[in-house]
């Protein structure tokens, strides 16, 4: 998986199937963060607090960096 390049991963969000796509580092930030949570349930989590009017992609990468900012 490229660090650079865009992934797409498929959740059920707000009982909505919804596609996400991000970078390949975010990803492998975000599955090691979740741990045994799963990434599923950690973006689910992360997404029930998302602010009207910014895109899940973009949200998901501010609580993933604000998250991995407070582990170091």
């Amino acid at each position: 998986m490229s660090d650079y390049g865009f992934q797409v991963r498929h959740i059920e969000a707000g009982g909505q199937r919804t596609t996400l796509a991000l970078e390949g580092a975010f990803w492998r930030h975000l599955d090691r963060l979740a741990g045994n949570v799963g990434w599923r349930s950690w973006v689910g989590a992360a997404l029930a607090d998302r602010p009207a009017g910014i895109s899940k992609s973009r949200w998901l990468r501010v609580v993933l960096l604000d998250r991995v900012s407070q582990a170091i």
